[in-house]
């Protein structure tokens, strides 16, 4: 059973050399460079594993060998090198995770604003509204109106009723 760490970077070598795949086929200069470089690291391997497979006589065929070896090719990565590797990648992924939190903040922001545009919108609109009914109007605004106007709707439709009611029997009462 493999594990779920080795299962994960299989995963990611998969996806990788598909991606590399994509790329190189799509880019030619990439893929001229993509065959340059594993030549060159294919060379490598190969005079390393010349040196190491050479045994010299003496001690000091040995350091020259091992010493043109290491100055033909470059050096493999050391301990140093891997761990600052991994770190670059937690780094990068610790910025990106930042980066997206203040996106998601500045989203949630942003809805929240336009929300209140809108409410305000609408208020300006019924505000705006009421402004051309009045102006249309030539005639000085009656008190009932102006009641009417500045009370809640349940009340408004209470005192139109009762209004009415009230012009009704007036009516009524001059037919007499």
């Amino acid at each position: 059973m493999v594990s779920h760490v080795k299962k994960k970077r299989q995963d990611y070598d998969l996806k990788y050399y598909q991606k590399l795949q994509y790329k190189r086929s799509k880019s030619k200069s990439f893929n001229s460079e993509y065959i340059q470089k594993q030549n060159a690291r294919q060379q490598k391997c190969r005079r390393l594993k010349k040196a190491t497979q050479q045994t010299p006589t003496n001690a000091t065929e040995s350091i020259t060998t091992a010493t043109e070896a290491l100055s033909n090719a470059t050096e493999p990565p050391t301990v140093r090198t891997i761990l600052r590797k991994a770190e670059g990648v937690r780094h990068r992924r610790a910025y990106t995770r930042k980066m997206k939190n203040e996106k998601e903040k500045l989203s949630n922001e942003i809805k929240v604003l336009r929300k209140e545009n809108s409410k305000l919108k609408k208020i300006l609109s019924k505000q705006h509204s009421g402004d051309i009914e009045t102006n249309d109007v030539t005639s000085a605004v009656s008190p009932t109106k102006l009641f009417i106007n500045s009370i809640s709707p349940r009340a408004k439709k209470r005192a139109t009723k009762r209004l009415l009611n009230k012009k009704i029997y007036l009516v009524v009462l001059f037919q007499n």
